[in-house]
């Protein structure tokens, strides 16, 4: 993670369903990361991101209000 330097992180609730307490982790791996730095880490309902279908829609809107913050 550290050597792809991220400005944002999407953890997703399923299959596993990463939480805020989740964001510690990337923490401990350093500041020197854009998404850590800037607070751009972000738990996004699963459904979202991995169910195709009449989400679609859904998906593009949050996760491009996400990424243009």
């Amino acid at each position: 993670m550290a050597r792809l330097q991220p400005d944002v992180i999407i953890l997703p609730t399923e299959p596993y369903r990463f939480t805020e307490r989740d964001f510690e982790d990337f923490e401990k791996i350093g500041a020197g990361i854009p998404a850590v730095r800037n607070g751009h880490i972000h738990v996004v309902e699963g459904e979202l991101r991995s169910w195709y279908g009449p989400r679609v829609a859904r998906t593009l809107r949050e996760l491009s209000a996400l990424f243009n913050r």
